[in-house]
């Protein structure tokens, strides 16, 4: 049977949008879907049996702590209660020094208060940050956390044959070409572990446009071709496309949940070695009480200048943030949606979502559901580890800032409809916590701007207007304004250093590690694929990725050819994927935008 004919029977196994078999008229019932097994014609299914199990939240706890996660929970509450008191703290010098030695009235007019107060709260959340990154910086300089979930299991630990796990990708108008070769590198190098008997993989497709689906159809013939993937490699095509990325896991977990105990979730522009993925699963069976673990991804993989800046940026100051996050959440950790291992069955019983009540923009589905389901999954009892010293987790950024602001528009309004979530009853505080400065992170910026026009404002009244001595009803005696230069100096300096000196921090703990910085700025920020030494797993083990990730630059550029040179199966189909689509849906606030640069013909 020659390939073109493969291909042929492959676009017929469902009917696409806008086909005549999908312009049924309105009541028609639609025929039962076939067994996707491409009637034989290749070696494996398009999918595996389905086995459906019900989704739905339960309320109540779904375990118990650990006894053993005492001395973690006494920890988290020390470290917490530290934390927040040096914010405080900060803050309240802050404002003390600005009423004492910075506004002129000493805060006695009503726009002095009101400069004030907004000042007061902006710096708290600057300083926030702050005490995150140092806490970040001596947790790296003491050489990690003994409480870091990395630390909870032994390397080489077998793995257990019932702790199948499935690696699932929901893509929408993807590239196709990046999508598997991203999905070819880290199936390869799961092989190359020797723990593929472990894993299955999983495309599940929400794509709407009709070459779309002929380019994913055929892309994943030619992926399981190329890695002998029948059997292990499924492809999914979702006839109902509700609550975009949320509802395709839930799709995925209804229908095959209930054959694997964990699942990583990626993202169409992720990529994880197998090292990483295995390491995940033994931490994983080695902690029965933790329900996600989320990796920090490192940034990669852009050529524009726009994401070599990102990357650069989030290479140097990423890892003293996420240990600093690590540092007071501990097990109340983010779930960033994508690069990150999942117990099933907790996540099927206690994180599905519904509609949220209401008209308007906050109203509806729930946009960062990434996390919502994180601070379900700890209602529960569950714990959230974030594995922020585990290498071989990788993503792309955003080619430019139209990508990057579109992408920000949509994390902006998912995290403004968390707000609203905020009283759930039994949430972690941690959690709500992780609501509010999701909240901040948008509202800073507002706040800034008016902060700084009645500060203008305040000036202009000074200048235009004159002093006003006498700023209360029936005051007896005059306040005389006092203007200390010398202190507004000092102030803006003390400023300066709780906003950059974490980024110094950063600079100098690269430096300090030597190599892997001036490897770094040599690739100018490219990713460490094919370097000596550039990625190691646990216990300086290769993370067996490297070699492979040329892959994913070859479908970038459009050279279908040094995809796998030789191999003629190949080249038709990818050379020929189409361009990026206008939008992705494939993260939980949106997404990173797909690669905007189209294959060659």
């Amino acid at each position: 049977m020659s390939t073109e004919t493969v291909r042929a029977h492959l676009q017929h196994v469902e009917p696409f949008p806008g086909s005549p078999a999908s312009r049924r008229a309105p009541g028609a019932r639609a025929p039962r879907e076939p067994e996707p097994s491409l009637f034989g014609l290749v070696p494996g299914p398009l999918a595996p049996p389905v086995s459906r199990t019900p989704m739905g939240p339960r309320w109540r706890k779904g375990v118990d702590d650990d006894m053993r996660d005492g001395g973690v929970r006494r920890t988290a509450l020390l470290r917490r209660t530290v934390f927040l008191m040096l914010a405080l703290l900060q803050s309240g010098a802050f404002a003390y020094y600005m009423v004492d030695s910075v506004l002129p009235y000493h805060g006695n007019e009503p726009l002095e208060v009101a400069i004030l107060t907004l000042s007061t709260i902006l710096f708290a959340w600057v300083s926030l940050g702050f005490w995150t990154a140092l806490s970040g910086f001596i947790l790296l300089c003491l050489g990690g956390d003994r409480h870091a979930i990395t630390r909870t299991v032994a390397r080489d630990v077998p793995i257990a044959a019932a702790a199948r796990t499935a690696v699932i990708m929901p893509i929408r108008n993807e590239h196709v070409a990046r999508v598997c070769a991203g999905l070819r590198a880290t199936y390869e190098s799961v092989a190359a572990t020797g723990t593929l008997d472990h894993f299955d993989f999983f495309l599940l497709s929400d794509s709407n446009e009709a070459d779309t689906l002929v380019a994913e159809r055929q892309a994943w013939l030619d992926l399981c071709v190329a890695v002998g993937g029948f059997g292990r490699v499924f492809y999914r095509w979702r006839r109902n496309r509700i609550k975009r990325k949320s509802g395709n896991v839930a799709d995925f977990c209804r229908r095959w949940g209930g054959q694997y105990r964990y699942m990583v979730v990626l993202d169409a522009d992720s990529v994880m070695s197998g090292e990483c993925l295995a390491t995940l699963v033994r931490l994983m069976e080695a902690n029965p009480t933790t329900g996600i673990i989320q990796t920090a991804p490192r940034a990669a993989g852009r050529e524009t200048l726009y994401a070599r800046v990102q990357q650069f940026a989030t290479r140097v100051y990423g890892p003293l943030f996420t240990a600093g996050l690590h540092f007071w959440q501990l097990g109340e950790s983010y779930y960033w949606g994508h690069n990150a291992i999942i117990r099933i069955a907790p996540f099927m019983r206690h994180c599905a979502l519904g509609r949220l009540s209401g008209r308007g923009p906050l109203s509806g589905e729930i946009l960062s559901h990434d996390f919502v389901e994180a601070a379900l999954m700890r209602r529960a009892g569950w714990k959230v580890w974030m594995a922020y010293d585990l290498p071989g987790s990788y993503e792309e950024m955003p080619p430019n800032l139209v990508d990057e602001l579109k992408r920000d528009r949509r994390w902006c309004l998912g995290n403004l409809i968390n707000a609203r979530l905020f009283f759930w009853q039994g949430l972690h505080p941690a959690h709500r916590a992780v609501f509010m400065t999701g909240v901040l992170s948008y509202v800073s910026a507002p706040l800034w701007l008016l902060s700084l026009t009645l500060s203008t404002v305040f000036v202009l009244l000074e200048t235009l207007v004159g002093p006003q001595y006498f700023v209360q009803p029936r005051q007896l005696f005059p306040i005389w304004p006092e203007w200390h230069i010398e202190s507004v100096i000092g102030f803006v300096i003390a400023t300066g250093v709780v906003l950059f000196l974490p980024k110094f921090l950063s600079a100098a703990l690269v430096i300090a590690r030597g190599a892997g910085c001036r490897d770094y700025v040599e690739r100018g920020g490219a990713p460490p694929w094919g370097t000596h030494g550039a990625g190691r797993g646990v216990g300086g083990r290769s993370l067996h990725i490297e070699p492979r990730l040329h892959l994913v630059d070859a479908a970038r550029s459009g050279s279908a050819r040094a995809l796998h040179p030789g191999l003629g199966v190949l080249e038709p189909s990818l050379a020929g994927t189409r361009a990026a689509p206008r939008e992705s849906l494939s993260d939980p606030r949106g997404g990173h935008a797909a690669p905007g640069a189209a294959p060659g013909p």
